[in-house]
């Protein structure tokens, strides 16, 4: 089951598409780092029942989906790949930096976006729209979604102004 990655907002947000990652998801092209897109299929209803406001979007990752909006630390990912081969270090190395780029595209996003007024972000599994967020962030800056590791976790809410 994939995560869904919700913008909410009082406005409609621009849709934009990234361009394209280097890495694919095994047997499909390469999908763009990020994109996002206005949302109005069944779950929005119970979206807007947790994050408010009456825009929706749908966010995606390189993988097309939430998953792809983490990665771990440097220290997690060497250590984890201690004594693999060269190639499979390769590998996962591009697909570290696909989801860094992807996180990384979110956050520049939001900066962009947050000048004209809050977001809230709501992360969901497929499905589960609609549960209470097991985490509620209180106003954290665009500067919160990154850093040298960061994933997000199921049923959560941030409220992202452009101040704290």
């Amino acid at each position: 089951m994939c995560k869904v990655v919700y913008f909410v907002a009082d406005r409609r947000l621009p849709d934009v598409v990234s361009p394209k990652s280097r890495v694919g998801v095994q047997g499909m092209d390469p999908l763009p780092t990020f994109s996002v897109r206005a949302f109005d299929g069944p779950e929005r209803e119970r979206v807007c029942a947790i994050a408010g406001g009456g825009y929706v979007h749908i966010a995606s990752s390189w993988q097309g989906c939430g998953c792809g909006f983490g990665y771990e630390s440097s220290h997690e990912f060497d250590a984890s790949l201690e004594g693999a081969p060269a190639d499979v270090r390769a590998t996962a190395a591009e697909a570290r930096e696909a989801r860094k780029a992807s996180v990384a595209s979110l956050a520049d996003y939001l900066e962009q976006v947050v000048c004209d007024g809050p977001v809230t972000v709501y992360v969901a599994y497929a499905g589960g729209e609609g549960r209470r967020p097991l985490v509620r962030e209180q106003q954290v800056l665009p500067s919160h979604f990154g850093g040298d590791s960061f994933w997000f976790q199921e049923d959560e809410l941030y409220d992202v102004t452009g101040t704290t």
